[in-house]
Formats: C-alpha cells, structure tokens, sequence
C-alpha cells in the first residue's frame, strides 16, 4: 500500500476523538464568555479564535515529540515523523548498548536527514511507542511494514521492564528466517505493544540493491486488520484469476476441437496475465515459498517476464485473429519487427538489468514500462487503420483494446508513483477485454462455420464439375492413347527401312558430299523416332530413372560444347555460365541430355545468324528446398504471345512452314517438359516476339542416389560421351587412357590408337588420376595444361603410388622448351612429345614402351620366385634390375613375397586377403600383377608355391606328400597335376 511523504499533513491530521473534545471545549468557552457580561462582539469573536488557536496546539503537543500515539486499530499509522536516525555509523550496536541507551543520544529527527542513506551498509533509525487502546490483550499485537526497498531488517524492541523481542525481515532475507511471514512478497515485523505500555524500537536496516537507497519510513496496522486486508485482496485476486483461468480452459478445449490457432495464442496470453496477478500480490511467492524461493525470496521478480510473453502472444493473437498477413500486411510487417527488434532483446535486458543491479525495481522498471508504453502507442496507431478496413472481427478487437489500454495505462501512472502498486484497474480492464474478445472468439467461429459451409456446397458442386471433365478427358485419353498408339507403331516401322538406308550409306564408295548428305538427315529421322518412342513409353509408365550423384556442372558444359560445332555454321555465339564451380546432386544423365539437347536445338533453330544463346545454371532455394536451375536463353525470334501457353503441347509449332523456315515437329518441348516433371521439376518459359525466348529448367537437388564408380569431375566419363565407348574392343588388347581436356585431341587420338588399344578418356587432371587408380591402364598419355590438375603433378602422383608405378606415362603437350621437358622427366614421364605430334612417332613411343614393359614383367616374374631360383638368374638379369631399378616396384613384389612365404604352408588365402595385405582391390592387384609379371594373383600364388615345392624337392629331404602340404595344398594329385603343368613333368622326378 502507498506511504505518504508528505510529513505537513501528519501536523494537522485530528482524530475523531481530538476533535469533539475540541468542540466540547468551545461550548464550554462560549457559556462562560456569556456570563462575563457584555462585551464587543469583536473581542468575544478574538477570543474564541485565541481559545480555539491554543486548544488545538495543545491537542498536537504530541506529535512534536518522538513518540506515536496509538489511539484505535482501525487507523494505519506513519511512522516517518516519529523516526529518529543515527547520522553516525556506531562501532559496535550489540543488544547491551542498545539496553543501556548507549547510542539515544545520538539520534536525531529524521527530517534532519538532508542526504539520501548509502547502500551496502546498515543504517540504525529508532522509535518510541505508545499503545493508549483500552480494549485489554486483543490489541496488543501490531504490524510494522517497511518499504520493499529495504533488503535486510532487524528490529529490537525494548520494553520498559528491560525485556527485549527482536524480529528479522528483508528482501534478501530467507524466508525461513524472517520472524513473521504470512506473505512473501512484503517486509513484515510483528510488534508486541500491549495497551498502556510504551516500548522504544531499535532498527537495523539496509539495501544491496545498487543505486536505491533505504527508507525507513513504515506503516503500523493492527494484526487482525492486517489479516483482513490480506484476506480481502487475496479473495479479489482469486476470484479475478478463477475469472481468467475459466476463460484460458475454455479457449484451449475449443483449440484441441478445431485447432485454431488464434485460440491456442489467446489462451497463451490469458496464462501470462495470470502470471503477472499472482506475481504482483505475492501469491506465487507465497505459493512457491517453502521450495524454490526459500533462500531467494527476491527471485520471484523473473516471473515479471510474463508482461513481456504476454506481449508476445497478444500481438501474435491479433495476427491469427485477423489474418493480418493478409489484411494488413504493412502492418503484420511492424507487429513482426516490433517483437522481434524490442519485446525479446527488452526480456533479456531487463533480467540481465535484474542481476547487476540486484533487483533495483526503480531503474529495472523503466525498461518494462517503456516497452509497454511503446506496445499501446503502435496499437493505438493501429487501431485506425484496422477501423478502415470495416472488418467486423477488427470492431471487437478495438473496442477490447481500449478496455485494456486503458486499465493498463493507469496502472502504469501508479507504478510510477508506488513501488508497491495497485493493479486494480488493470484487472478491470482485462475483465472487459476478456469479455469483448469472447464476443469476438464467437463471431469469428460463426463465421468460420458459415465458411465451412459455403466451403462443402462448393466443393459439392466442383466433384459434380471434376466428375464431368474427367469423363471428357478419359475421352480425350482415349483418344490421345490411340493416336499414341499409331505413332509408336508407325516409329517401330519406320525404323526398318531406315536401319537398312544408313547400313547401305556406308557402302557407298565415293560421292561424299551425297553420302554426308543422307546420313545427316537419317540421323535426324532416327532422332525424330526415337523422341516418338520415347513420350510412348513416358504415357505408358514404362520410362523409369537412373540417377546418379555426381558434379552436374562440368556434364552442363558439356553439353553446351557439344553444340559449338553447329553454332559455329550460323556464327552464334553460345556461353555457358554457372554461378557454382561444383553443385554435386542426384540426376539422370540421359534424361538431362534429353532435356539440353532439345532446349539448345530449338535456340539454334530460331536464331539468327550471328546471335547469341547462354546456358545458365544456378543454385536457388524455394520454400526451404533447394533446386538447380537451367536457363536457355536466346534472342532469337520469340514466340508469339498468344501462342506461348501452348508450347509444350505435342505437336504444336508456334512457326508456321511459310513463317520460318527451320520449324520443328512440336515433339522436343513436350518429351522435355515431362522428362522435367519426371525427375520432379518444372519447365517455363519466358518469350518476346521479336526478342527472343528463355527456357527455365527447375531440378529439385537431392544427394540418395548412390555414386559412380568414377566421379563425374569432367563429362568424359563413358556414358556422358561416346569417345569411351570401347566396348567393340578385344578385352585382351593393352588399355591406354588419355587424359586431355581438349575433346578435339582427344578423339583424334582415339581414332589413332582405336585399332590396337582400348582407350579410355578424361578431360581434367583429377578425373584422370581416379581413373587411372581404378583401371591400372597398360599405358597412359596426358596433357600439361588442364583444369584441376596439370600433367606435371598428374605424373608425380601416378609414379609416387604403388598401384600405378609401374605405368609409362607420355606427357603430350604444346609446352616445348628444354625447361618444361625437363620438368616432365624429372616428374618421372617415360617420354615427353610435342604439339602438333607425329602419329607414326607416338605409335612407336607406344610400342617401345609396351616392349620395355615386356622386359620388366621377365625381370619381376624371376624376381618372384623363391630366393634358390633368383639365385640361379642370369647376368644380365642382375643387369636388368640395375637398369630399371623401380624401387616401388620391387618394394612391391618384396611385400608379396614376404606374405607369400608367410603363409606358405596356408591353403586357405585368398586373393580377397592378398588384396587386403597389399591394401589394394582385387582390379588393382590384378592389373598391377599382371602388368608387372604378366601374372594373375591366382597364378602369382600357385606359381610361387610350385617353384617352392621344386626348391624343397630338389633336396631330397621330403617326399611328394608333404611337400605338396608343405606349400599349402590340401590334395597330392592336385600338387601332382599343377606341378606338371608348371614344369612338364611330375614332382617324383624331381631329383636333387
């Protein structure tokens, strides 16, 4: 309750008992100024006011000294002019000093105290007390109520006999250790003054909060009425939060039935204001004071944040209730930014403010009040705008913010001027905002119902509407399906015929022209047939998808310059553009062919010559999913506007034959389209007559599709292109790859060595290297210059790692000075050609290195063999392995041999183990074998074993039988039969 300062009107504040003893006084004066005689009625008139003047300084001789006089237990007495403070800090305030009046000297009038009171420190104020009720022992017990500022009180009350009763209190003050606490929130010290008994007060009291000075102003009141008010506000404020709580109950049952959120965000804000009540009256602080604020009384202030939440769920109330984002979303806009700018960093703060200052209330609250200020000024602001709208739901929300605002914004008034405030007229206003929004809440379910209704009879009437257009269009599909079903048919026989034109074109001898002539155009034909077969199986369901993850960008490039070839004839310029270097994801190589080529073909069809057409690829979010996107753009002829929706139909052609010349079928757009939609994506278009067209191609990016066996760094890969296909290759002939990153070189290479080897291609460093790593080629050629990695460092890695050591490498460049051969032969390259090459010089480099390669695999065969047979080789065999000297490699078949002889007498290894011990895959281990000793592991491990048996038989200390499970054979005749084969005659024969 608030405590009045104002010390004046103390001095002139009469009892009621004081006053009709003064009345009873000036009768008295009047009867006898009458039998005094006569007199002026000016002297009777100044003598009644000279009586009256000295009978009421008289009355307040009292109030003058240091003692309050208690009259009646109805009154709430102040005690600040009564108040007497030691302006001194003691040495020591022990109970004996205080007994003895060690200290009363010292202590002077409060009104003397012109300086605020320092914090963190214990200031000592007394008080003398005068019970003068004569109703017996029933009104012996008094309330004192400091100030909340106080943060720990200690009080000693002295009576006349010597007895002294101390009592504790304060903010910061466990509960438990305060001498009377019937509520948590306030600063209570109950005081024994039994009538007609004068005792003398002793305080002891202090404030940690920074910057808030103690004040020892308090109020006295009588222990029951005390209770009474308690009881009083403790019903009002029940029956207020019932009020609420049947309210909240309500609104959420309605939300579990028809989940509408603006009842879920009303029932939130119902809660917080919930909250706040029991947080201002101290319930919850009493509620929770035996358990979690039993050594923090103080702690309860967090739950204040409830002004703020409650903020929070109101502003997102209005949005769901009006359907802002949609009636104002200027508006919707500022709601947004204003709780996510102030309500929540202004939460923070506040509690963070709490902290520091240890709970100073008066510089903590400014924060929460100007938030709220700021709240009801943008809701009042808009309040007009929503009244605009004329939406009825917008009347109930204006009318119950106003209730609201209003209990609000006097309670703010009080706050400022009480610490402890009355929240009387915000619980009125919420009461009528709560009834007003009900009203709304009501409405609006009438409304929603009427618009469920309205919502079935439409829907009624469109599955009467969908019943009729699905029987015309299973009409129409039927028709659809049998002109479908002709072309496929009509495609299936075309391709006869034509599979017999393009056989015979390549037996024609001569005629070149005529004969490019008709191959050009039974390709077409061919292209044209397979687009047919292809929307057949799309409409039948029969197309399904092969993805693959890997790098789509560099097989986009591809794309794009596979058609410079035809730009070039028409002098356009075609570009690639990507705005990622590497967008790794799920896709279908042969669909997005599809896709491209139709997309380009029909940009180079209605371009110019001397146009430009760009690919573009680009990665962009939607609605939280992630999407490539290819745009094709051209600034060709456009398309007209009234044909543009029309684009993707079959067959349709948006130029007609006498308008343009280069028309198309009306098949690319529409096979496109539904190999787009296919993988899960869209296709548009964008088209100004006379301006040109873009195609945007919309892919969902998805990484579930299992990688390739080789990584897609470069579209080089096999069944990107048709430069690897070597599959009309015999498998025993010796594999090149050639890793070049210009196509033009790399298929003329191809066609150089297509009839001797099996060639594999790579366009980039790193492609090459993988490919390299899983295929163990016989022989590599390899450019300098390329993306990624340059030949130089390719040769240093594919002749620094075991599994490829042993391959020769030629280093094919344009870079010709003696520095950069060098570069290459110290890189580890066996030969080093330049650009332009002769092919005769690098199909005899070729073969040399193949013949060398020979000599390596008889060197390595003898190596491989037991010590006593490597003993027994040649001269020039030690000659061999002086000259190569492969460190790597002997290294290698070192490791073999020593696993080998490990496990000789093993009959369980595995090639699987052999490839584990060597920490190489079985392809590797085999082509690495092979190319070393012309061996496969299968036969490397027998032959190891035989030569090992005929070594142990030489010496003659063991029969046929145990040396056949010596080496690791389980069955005599089949060592017998092995050894034969091996040797070309039996192990019995064998003699030392």
């Amino acid at each position: 309750m608030p405590i009045d300062y104002n010390l004046t009107s103390d001095y002139f504040n009469f009892s009621a008992v004081e006053m009709n003893k003064h009345h009873s006084d000036l009768n008295l004066f009047r009867v006898g100024t009458q039998r005094f005689g006569h007199g002026s009625v000016a002297l009777r008139k100044l003598l009644v006011f000279l009586f009256f003047w000295f009978l009421f300084l008289f009355s307040q001789l009292p109030l003058w000294g240091s003692t309050l006089f208690i009259h009646d237990t109805e009154t709430e007495y102040r005690t600040g002019p009564f108040l007497e403070i030691l302006p001194v800090q003691p040495d020591d305030f022990t109970e004996r000093m205080l007994l003895d009046g060690a200290y009363d000297a010292l202590f002077q009038p409060l009104s003397k105290q012109t300086e605020p009171f320092a914090t963190h420190q214990y200031q000592y104020a007394k008080i003398k007390l005068l019970n003068r009720v004569a109703n017996g022992n029933e009104v012996a017990d008094w309330v004192m109520h400091f100030s909340l500022i106080l943060t720990d009180i200690e009080t000693f009350a002295i009576y006349g006999d010597g007895k002294m009763i101390k009592g504790k209190s304060g903010y910061f003050t466990p509960f438990d250790e305060r001498s009377f606490h019937p509520t948590n929130k306030s600063n209570l010290v109950l005081v024994h003054l039994p009538p007609g008994e004068e005792i003398t007060l002793y305080i002891k009291a202090k404030s940690e909060r920074h910057g808030l000075a103690p004040v020892f102003e308090a109020e006295l009141i009588h222990l029951d009425s005390y209770y009474n008010d308690l009881s009083k506000r403790k019903q009002h404020n029940g029956v207020f939060i019932g009020f609420v709580l049947m309210i909240f109950v309500y609104n959420l049952f309605l939300f579990f039935f028809n989940r509408d959120k603006a009842l879920l965000y009303y029932s939130a804000s119902l809660m917080c204001v919930v909250l706040f009540s029991i947080y201002n009256t101290g319930d919850l602080a009493d509620l929770l004071a035996g358990s979690v604020f039993s050594e923090r009384p103080c702690l309860f202030y967090f739950f204040k944040s409830a002004i703020y939440l409650y903020i929070i769920f109101y502003l997102t109330f209005l949005r769901a209730f009006l359907g802002l984002p949609k009636l104002l979303p200027h508006w919707d806009n500022i709601f947004q930014r204003f709780l996510i700018f102030i309500v929540i960093p202004a939460l923070f703060l506040e509690m963070a403010m709490l902290l520091y200052t240890q709970f100073n209330y008066n510089r903590v609250d400014i924060v929460s009040i100007a938030c709220v200020i700021l709240f009801l000024a943008i809701c009042t602001a808009f309040l007009f705008p929503l009244y605009r709208t004329k939406d009825k739901k917008g009347m109930f929300i204006i009318f119950g913010f106003v209730a609201m605002g209003c209990g609000i914004l006097w309670t703010i008034v009080n706050r400022i001027q009480y610490i402890e405030f009355s929240t009387f007229f915000f619980r009125v206003g919420t009461i009528l905002e709560i009834i007003i929004f009900s009203l709304g809440l009501a409405y609006r379910q009438k409304e929603t119902e009427r618009m469920r209704q309205e919502a079935d009879f439409a829907l009624e009437k469109s599955k009467i509407m969908q019943a009729q257009k699905a029987q015309e269009a299973k009409q129409l599909e039927e028709i659809d399906r049998l002109k479908t079903a002709f072309y496929t048919n009509i495609t299936h026989e075309f391709r006869t015929p034509l599979t017999v034109i393009m056989g015979m074109t390549d037996t024609i001898n001569g005629h070149d022209q005529q004969k490019q002539l008709i191959q050009r155009n039974s390709n077409n034909l061919l292209q044209l047939i397979n687009q047919l077969l292809d929307l057949s199986k799309l409409d039948e369901g029969h197309t399904s998808l092969k993805y693959i993850q890997a790098d789509i960008i560099p097989f986009l490039q591809y794309l794009t310059e596979s058609f410079y070839s035809l730009t070039a004839e028409k002098n356009i310029a075609l570009q690639f553009q990507s705005e990622e270097e590497t967008l790794v994801m799920d896709f279908d190589e042969t669909k997005i062919q599809h896709i491209i080529n139709n997309l380009l073909s029909n940009a180079i069809r209605f371009t110019r010559n001397g146009g430009e057409i760009s690919l573009k690829a680009t990665r962009m979010q939607q609605e939280g999913q992630y999407f490539l996107e290819i745009q094709v753009k051209d600034n060709g002829i456009g398309i007209p506007a009234e044909k543009l929706p029309h684009i993707f139909d079959r067959f349709f052609q948006a130029h007609e034959a006498h308008t343009y010349q280069n028309r198309g079928t009306g098949i690319g757009l529409a096979l496109a389209q539904q190999l787009t939609q296919l993988m899960g994506g869209s296709l548009s278009v964008t088209s100004k007559e006379g301006e040109g067209s873009t195609f945007y191609v919309l892919l969902p990016i998805t990484n579930q599709a299992k990688p390739p066996d080789v990584l897609l760094h470069s579209p080089s890969k096999k069944t990107i292109t048709p430069l690897n296909s070597n599959t009309d290759r015999p498998i025993d002939q010796p594999m090149v790859l050639v890793i070049e990153d210009n196509r033009d070189v790399a298929e003329y290479i191809r066609l150089i060595l297509k009839n001797d080897y099996q060639v594999k291609l790579a366009t980039d460093g790193i492609n090459g290297t993988e490919q390299a790593f899983e295929l163990i080629p016989d022989i590599i050629i390899t450019d300098v210059m390329m993306p990624y990695k340059d030949g130089y460092e390719v040769t240093h890695i594919l002749k620094t790692d075991p599994r490829t050591s042993h391959i020769p490498i030629i280093i094919l460049t344009a870079k010709a000075t003696k520095e950069d051969k060098l570069h290459g032969l110290h890189a580890g390259a066996d030969a080093y050609l330049n650009k332009p090459f002769n092919k005769e010089e690098l199909l005899v480099r070729m073969d040399n290195l193949i013949r060398l390669k020979k000599e390596i695999q008889t060197h390595y065969s003898q190596m491989s063999k037991p010590p006593l047979f490597n003993d027994n080789t040649s001269t020039s065999s030690n000659q061999q392995k002086t000259t190569f000297k492969p460190n790597i490699e002997d290294q290698f078949i070192a490791n073999l041999k020593r696993i080998m002889e490990r496990r000789l007498d093993d009959p369980s290894l595995s090639i699987a183990e052999l490839c584990e011990e060597v920490n190489l895959s079985h392809s590797q281990l085999y082509r690495k074998l092979k190319a070393l000793t012309d061996q496969t592991p299968i036969q490397f491990i027998r032959s190891y074993r035989l030569h090992h048996a005929k070594e142990l038989l030489h010496d003659g200390k063991y029969n046929v039988s145990e040396v056949a499970y010596m080496v690791g054979f389980n069955d005599p005749n089949y060592f017998s039969r092995m050894f034969i084969q091996q040797f070309g005659h039996p192990p019995s024969e064998e003699k030392s």
